[in-house]
């Protein structure tokens, strides 16, 4: 994973938590409060492919 992939993955990995792990409430909480995002995050969101976000997801959400 690289650096904006870790950024992305400790951000969502917050929101399941807040969440009871609920991949979905997470990314519609993540998505709701994205202009209150930290500025890392957000650069890091604009920097990745779509595929390396699906990674990050796909990895968050494989061990369930």
């Amino acid at each position: 994973m690289n650096k904006n992939q870790k950024i992305f993955h400790q951000y969502l990995q917050q929101n399941m938590d807040q969440t009871n792990q609920d991949i979905e409430r997470a990314i519609i909480r993540m998505r709701n409060k994205w202009k209150f995002a930290p500025p890392e995050l957000v650069h890091a969101m604009r920097q990745l492919s779509v595929a390396e976000k699906n990674q990050v997801i796909c990895e968050l959400v494989l061990p369930f």
